[in-house]
């Protein structure tokens, strides 16, 4: 039973990172202008909302989960840095709680793979 249940809140923090990445491949897609206040080129913004699309459907796979995270770890690093540098530090604070749970979702796996980990961090077993 346990075990279903973090299952299930697994897959809901993974959805919740893809729908930030499209978020993000939205919203720096189809105004690269105004995303960063032009701390960075129109171009970056076009290639950042793109690796954000290409994350979203990296993490849905199993065998390219890995890769996605540190891709969108790495998107948000990029995020959070010019946030900072625009003195918004308000964005950059939100940015952080996505920033721990993309962190942790590596370690714990896809939820539909063979190397699925949350039994791992399991300290008791449903059968005592």
């Amino acid at each position: 039973m346990k075990q279903n249940l973090l299952k299930i809140l697994n897959t809901v923090m993974v959805l919740t990172i893809m729908v930030k990445n499209l978020y993000d491949a939205y919203w720096l897609l189809n105004d690269p202008v105004h995303s960063m206040d032009r701390i960075v080129s129109d171009d970056y913004c076009v290639i950042l909302g793109w690796l954000s699309l290409a994350c979203a459907v990296l993490i849905l796979l199993p065998e390219t989960y890995f890769t996605g995270y540190l891709l969108t770890i790495y998107k948000m690093l990029n995020v959070i840095a010019f946030y900072l540098v625009e003195e918004k530090r308000t964005a950059a604070f939100w940015e952080i709680p996505l920033l721990v749970v993309a962190i942790l979702l590596i370690r714990y796996g896809h939820s539909f793979s063979k190397r699925y980990l949350w039994s791992d961090i399991m300290l008791e077993d449903d059968n005592e």
